[in-house]
């Protein structure tokens, strides 16, 4: 009995004890974990690498730091370098730069995350950095080919961690040239798109192409691109415009805008009577010697009042190369029989050459008086209204702001004369100045039938132009007379005037019964002192598109020029 209750007694202690030794105990609180990330390919370049960690649990303590720890593993004695992503703490993963590593070093690291004074690492795991290499680019093809230069370049797409000091093209008539050939430096160097100039080619030449870029490591090469530059043609001319035209000589050239890509040997010009002529096919031409630019050259032996197609030349050694066709025509031999009057001046104190043909002289200017001949003042034609109601005489000035190259009233007047109804042409006080008339109708069959009967080449279908001024848009007699400046006929491809005695006849056209003005530029109309008519007289016209003498019978109340024929 005594030993059972000592049994009792000796439990009784055992559990006491335990009971207080538990009751006095604290469960230990649960800690932060992390884990070291591998280092992925990509996330490895020569500027960074990205090291990733993750904490997988936050654990019940305050985590006052985490990130990643590294060294380097080939520097003696070197020691982890924390470095924290410096954001919020949570269970996930996290990553750090690590910037400019060592090229081609072996690197440790691993995560870590500290609560309180105690630090916790993942495992450490290693990653060699990039090994520094000569950058890498392409060759771009080749552009703006031509004889002697081209366009090429290159495209830097990396500079394998060591900055671009040296950019260009080279270039050699054999393939994978270096830059120990012919080269080009950009001033520019870099990563990315570059263009160079190539000069100094030779034509028809095949040549081999590399970009190229320098880093610290060293040269590397793009693609090979190859290209051929042009080869030599035939020179660019252009043929001067023919002046100076006489009866039997006139004046050319030619500039010659490009040699071809070869010396010039031979330059002038050739002409002949039929179109395109060459040093071939020609009546005549000129040789002006070697080398490129303008020259000019002077026409011989040719005909009066002949037509002739002129072409400027060039050669080379590649051939002959030839101007666009010129067209003109010589004087005819009579063209230089201008007999010259005394002149005349009229009222208002203008001024007038006049010209004798076949015995008649007349004025080589149309009339620009505004008063009679005894003084009386001349009425102005006024608006359309006045004019068409008007039954003296009366005069216009065709409106200068119908007409391109005229500026003024008086510079109409001056250039074209006035335009005057029939009114004044038959006014008593005399409209031309004294000892002068408005020639009749038989004074103006009297002028064209002296010319057609006393000059062989002259008719019915040219007299008129024979009249015209030859101051006209396009002349083919070219010099002075293809003009595009006041006073001028207008273009016509086969009519022009040719002036042989000085008549001078401008198209200053005409007002209307309207009092409307038409034809300028195209039509020039002149009264005759002769009545058809109660309502109508005579008058002449000329036409830019017609070589003769027109006669008509017209109403009193247009406005017409005239001319004056001495007494």
């Amino acid at each position: 009995m005594k030993r059972v209750f000592c049994g009792y007694i000796i439990l009784s202690l055992i559990i006491l004890f335990v009971s207080l030794f538990l009751g006095d105990c604290k469960k230990p609180e649960r800690i932060v974990k992390v884990i070291t990330l591998d280092v992925l390919e990509e996330n490895i370049s020569y500027d960074e690498v990205v090291l990733k960690g993750e904490i997988i649990d936050i654990g019940k303590g305050a985590v006052t730091d985490y990130g990643i720890a590294f060294r380097n593993t080939e520097q003696s004695g070197s020691s982890f370098t924390n470095i924290s992503p410096g954001s919020a703490v949570a269970e996930a993963v996290f990553e750090i730069s690590l910037s400019n590593p060592l090229p081609n070093t072996l690197y440790e690291f691993k995560a870590y995350a500290s609560v309180s004074t105690e630090t916790i690492y993942g495992k450490i795991k290693t990653f060699t950095s990039l090994e520094l290499k000569v950058p890498v680019l392409t060759t771009t093809q080749v552009t703006g080919i031509s004889m002697d230069s081209a366009k090429a370049g290159g495209y830097i797409s990396d500079n394998c961690g060591s900055e671009i000091t040296g950019r260009g093209i080279c270039w050699n008539t054999t393939e994978n040239p270096t830059i120990l050939d012919q080269k080009t430096i950009d001033l520019n160097p870099g990563t990315g798109s570059f263009v160079n100039y190539l000069s100094g080619l030779d034509p028809a030449t095949t040549y081999f192409v590399r970009a190229y870029a320098t880093n610290s490591t060293g040269t590397a090469y793009g693609n090979q691109v190859s290209f051929k530059t042009l080869s030599p043609t035939i020179p660019v001319i252009t043929t001067a415009e023919v002046t100076g035209i006489t009866t039997y000589t006139a004046v050319s050239g030619g500039d010659i805008t490009s040699d071809g890509g070869s010396e010039i040997t031979t330059r002038g010009i050739c002409w002949n009577t039929d179109e395109n002529p060459t040093i071939e096919n020609n009546i005549g031409y000129t040789d002006e010697g070697s080398g490129d630019g303008t020259f000019t050259s002077t026409i011989i032996n040719l005909e009066q009042g002949t037509t002739y197609y002129v072409r400027a030349y060039a050669t080379n050694s590649v051939g002959t190369g030839y101007g666009i066709q010129v067209m003109f025509k010589t004087l005819e031999e009579y063209g230089n029989y201008i007999t010259y009057g005394d002149g005349v001046t009229d009222i208002d104190g203008n001024n007038y050459t006049t010209v004798i043909i076949g015995g008649q002289e007349w004025m080589a200017e149309n009339l620009c008086t505004t008063n009679y001949k005894d003084g009386t003042n001349m009425s102005t034609g006024g608006d359309d209204t006045n004019w068409q109601t008007a039954t003296s005489g009366a005069y216009a000035v065709y409106p200068d702001y119908l007409v391109d190259g005229i500026s003024s009233d008086m510079q109409m007047r001056e250039t074209y004369g006035l335009l005057y109804n029939w009114h004044a042409v038959n006014n008593s006080s005399g409209l031309c100045p004294d000892g002068w008339r408005v020639p009749t109708n038989e004074d103006w069959n009297q002028l064209t039938e002296y010319l057609i009967n006393n000059y062989d080449e002259m008719n019915t279908d040219n007299v008129g132009n024979k009249l015209k001024s030859c101051r006209q848009i396009d002349s083919p007699l070219g010099g002075d007379c293809a003009t595009d400046e006041q006073p001028l006929w207008g273009a016509d491809d086969t009519q022009y005037g040719t002036d042989n005695f000085g008549f001078s006849a401008f198209p200053g056209g005409h007002r209307s019964t309207e009092g409307h003005y038409f034809n300028f530029k195209y039509y020039g109309y002149w009264w005759s002192s002769t009545e058809y008519e109660e309502s109508t007289a005579y008058s002449r016209v000329l036409d830019f598109q017609s070589g003769d003498v027109g006669v008509s019978t017209d109403d009193k109340k247009y406005g017409y020029s005239v001319r004056c024929l001495k007494d």
